[in-house]
């Protein structure tokens, strides 16, 4: 039954990722921007994973009641699966009505975080009592090994969520659209209950004795006297390593993630391929658990300065991803297959060797915590607290404050800061020394931004979302980046982008109110403001352009008369209840992630309800 059991929890990995992505684009749709979306489900998984694991109980050793236990959860997680459909749209249509067009960034974020925690919490309360519920059923069918059971058991689960990355990005969300892929893996969370409910119906329950040879006594003493792998060798603070190291594991992928995204073409099947990597790398490592670490006590303090260590690798590895990533596409090939493989093979180069690790550690703190008084099920919660806190800490504090350089240096740091809290001997401390070293010259350029010959940074802002750069060219004038890949603009072409905002005005015979999409610079926008009598707001989307506007001064400056919000043009345009004359759309890049959006049906609909009689857009 184990192999079955493994099986189905390879299933239920599918599932939870799958719906995971689910929601995270219906989501960016509702919310607005696809980053904070993102942060927000991640939280909410992660915290809700935590609440489950912590809520789990032991509860009566039979296979019959445990396996019944697990049908239930995974009936709960797809049940609410299904309502969600019904759900995201109602509670996002009524953030933006509480919300307004143009929240300020703290709001923002904070309904990022709460919406999707309201909606999704029961569901990933159940996802997170699934790990400790299975690994405790099979340890019940496997009793002369029960501690060697949880890296196998882990591993599956992770490589089906290999599995459910792939077929929703490649196969079910393009074929089906975001509800039915939802309703799709739902059905997967409730194929795997009715099997869970078939294999413990079968089971003989608690009053059967399984040998009637055996007494209850001497089967209770007989399952006492197996051995725990930690009991020879205790991990101190094993509760503070379990949540450093989640949010250090999710801490490392974010920032890897956002890194990638600079020399990549940061598109959904980007995220993808960064996404399948590290899963794949902690399932390896989780597999090679009971063969590399049959003591945790010993094998910590080696994966925790292994970790460090390929932190370091991977930091002087980021600057030469560009040239690896065209190096793969020269030889591999065009077309879309062809760019998801090159993309994975340059995930491969960063984020291989630290995910494996990550595995092997999880695994083995995971498995020295189940023979602890603290238990699986608390061990596991303590790091995924850790892990729902990485985006905030992460993503939202360090990169914004420190940049990537210093953020990729304080993580590998505390990793080996993390050493303090075992009983290391003296030798060890020479390779740390030697790790810290090899951090703390990391490259200067780690923020991964390429300029033209002759040209000149000068600002470079890495936010929550974007990393934006004003470069100076060799004739002097300024152009506006985004992640190191689209130009938004730029004073060279003045006069030509000061006629974006003229021509739409010529087409209305007397235009007073206009709405601008896209602000970028704002050299178009402010054209607006030379035309008598009119009055205009702008729209830009990532804040870290809006706050550089003043580079590009005087090409764009403008009057009282045009205002300027950072807000997502879709939300905007839904949670205003003015009339427009005219609206223009402008700086719009199909090929970025969450940019779709923008050329839908819907969105086209709510523009129409914002134009006044004979407004155009």
């Amino acid at each position: 039954m184990l192999p079955i059991l493994r099986l189905l929890f390879a299933l239920s990995g599918a599932a939870g990722l799958g719906l995971q992505l689910g929601w995270t684009r219906m989501l960016s749709l509702g919310l607005g921007q696809e980053i904070p979306a993102t942060f927000g489900v991640l939280t909410t998984f992660f915290a809700g994973l935590a609440g489950g694991a912590w809520w789990w109980r032991r509860q009566r050793n039979n296979a019959r009641a445990q396996a019944l236990r697990c049908a239930g959860l995974e009936g709960l997680i797809g049940c609410w699966a299904l309502l969600t459909n019904w759900l995201l749209p109602v509670a996002t249509e009524a953030s933006w009505r509480a919300l307004g067009p143009a929240p300020s960034q703290a709001l923002h974020w904070l309904a990022c975080f709460l919406l999707p925690g309201l909606t999704l919490l029961p569901a990933t309360l159940a996802m997170g009592a699934t790990l400790p519920a299975i690994e405790h059923l099979t340890s019940q069918l496997h009793r002369t090994n029960p501690h060697r059971q949880l890296g196998p058991v882990y591993a599956a689960n992770t490589f089906g969520a290999v599995l459910g990355v792939a077929i929703a990005i490649l196969w079910i969300q393009p074929a089906l659209g975001l509800p039915n892929s939802v309703t799709f893996f739902a059905g997967l969370n409730l194929l795997c209950t009715l099997v869970l409910a078939a294999i413990g119906f079968r089971c003989r329950s608690e009053e059967t004795p399984a040998q009637p040879a055996r007494t209850p006594q001497s089967a209770s003493t007989s399952h006492r006297a197996i051995p725990t792998p930690s009991a020879g060798n205790p991990i101190p603070r094993l509760g503070l390593l379990l949540w450093a190291t989640g949010l250090l594991g999710i801490g490392y992928e974010l920032l890897a993630t956002r890194l990638l995204s600079q020399v990549l073409e940061d598109t959904v099947f980007t995220y993808a391929a960064i996404l399948s990597v590290y899963l794949i790398g902690t399932a390896l490592g989780a597999a090679l658990q009971n063969r590399l670490a049959p003591d945790p006590g010993r094998a910590v303090p080696r994966w925790l300065i292994a970790l460090a260590t390929s932190v370091a690798l991977a930091g002087w590895t980021f600057p030469v991803t560009g040239a690896l990533s065209g190096l793969l596409r020269g030889w591999i090939g065009d077309g879309t297959l062809a760019s998801i493989a090159s993309e994975f093979g340059v995930a491969l180069s960063v984020m291989a060797l630290p995910s494996v690790v990550m595995g092997l550690l999880f695994s083995t703190l995971a498995t020295a915590a189940r023979g602890s008084p603290m238990g699986l099920a608390r061990g596991v919660a303590w790091n995924l607290i850790g892990a729902a806190l990485a985006p905030v800490v992460v993503g939202l504090g360090l990169l914004p404050a420190l940049g990537s350089r210093w953020t990729l240096i304080l993580l590998g740091t505390v990793y080996l800061a993390l050493l303090e809290l075992l009983r290391l001997p003296r030798p060890h401390w020479i390779g740390v020394i030697g790790v810290a070293a090899a951090l703390f010259v990391l490259p200067r350029n780690l923020h991964l931004q390429q300029t033209p010959p002759g040209s000149q940074i000068l600002h470079l802002v890495e936010g929550p979302s974007d990393t934006v750069t004003v470069v100076r060219q060799p004739d002097s004038n300024r152009i506006l980046r985004t992640n190191n890949r689209f130009t938004m603009g730029g004073t060279a072409s003045t006069i030509a982008e000061r006629r974006h905002g003229h021509l739409p005005l010529l087409f209305h015979p007397s235009p007073r109110h206009a709405l601008f999409l896209g602000v970028g610079t704002g050299i178009s926008f402010a054209s607006l403001g030379t035309h008598p009598g009119l009055t205009a707001d702008g729209v830009e989307l990532v804040p870290e352009v809006a706050a550089l506007q003043s580079a590009f001064a005087p090409q764009n400056d403008h009057g009282p008369q045009l205002r300027l919000h950072v807000a997502d043009a879709r939300r905007f345009v839904r949670g205003s209840v003015g009339r427009h004359d005219v609206i223009i759309a402008d700086l719009f890049h199909p090929a970025r992630d969450g940019a779709a959006g923008l050329y839908t049906r819907e969105h086209f609909t709510a523009i129409r309800g914002r134009l006044a009689e004979g407004g155009l857009f």
